[in-house]
């Protein structure tokens, strides 16, 4: 499967499908800058909604269907901030970076980066695993920390955040988290299922108890 095709999904945009959750967002009319956006499930809808929609990729299969949908393509490597450059001088109303930062060596310089393409009142959106995922935190205590093709382990996966230090990077970036949405998935509908069952009903007990977010999978930021 190449990185083109994984990111490539249908998804009601009037729905309560997460990417719905996230394009509701965006304000309507605004200029947007989307980071990563892989062949552009969500830039589609974008583009349909009347947004003028850049977009910056890497994936050559991904770019190639971003050009087919009208959308300013712009070919750069997002762990290098030449991209940044090549839009130095515009500003944008909305940015996302959805499922974007945690592939990133250094997000924090993106998230810099990004304060000088954003108009002053603009806004980004970010979704973000949540490292602090109980399914996660079951398979810790059993001793696994493993990688996978998919998932909140994804092997591309470099960058890991708690909502607690999503905040403290965007704020030390100059950006204010204003609103949080939260992707909840029941554990036993997760990879870490079986990390779930081996843990005593205690164990399970006390990751959930007193911890209202254990079954938020990922976190939408709009900053």
């Amino acid at each position: 499967m190449t990185d083109s095709e994984r990111y490539n999904y249908a998804f009601d945009p009037d729905g309560d499908d997460w990417a719905a959750r996230l394009i509701r967002q965006v304000p309507g009319g605004a200029s947007v800058l989307e980071l990563g956006p892989g062949p552009g499930a969500m830039t589609r809808v974008l583009l349909d909604r009347g947004h003028a929609v850049t977009v910056v990729e890497n994936d050559p299969d991904a770019v190639a269907t971003l050009k087919t949908m009208g959308a300013e393509v712009l070919q750069g490597d997002l762990n290098a901030l030449g991209w940044s450059e090549q839009l130095r001088g515009r500003q944008f109303d909305a940015v996302l970076a959805c499922d974007v930062l945690e592939h990133l060596n250094e997000p924090e310089a993106t998230l810099n980066a990004l304060r000088g393409l954003a108009k002053p009142s603009a806004r980004i959106v970010i979704s973000m695993p949540n490292v602090a995922y109980a399914g996660l935190i079951a398979g810790l205590q059993l001793g696994q920390f493993e990688y996978a093709a998919t998932g909140l382990l994804d092997r591309t996966h470099v960058r890991f955040f708690t909502r607690n230090s999503l905040i403290k990077a965007l704020m030390a970036c100059g950006w204010a988290p204003e609103h949080w949405e939260g992707y909840r998935v029941p554990i036993e509908q997760s990879e870490f299922v079986w990390h779930w069952k081996q843990l005593g009903n205690e164990q399970r007990q006390a990751l959930v108890s007193g911890f209202v977010d254990f079954d938020v999978y990922e976190w939408m930021v709009v900053a």
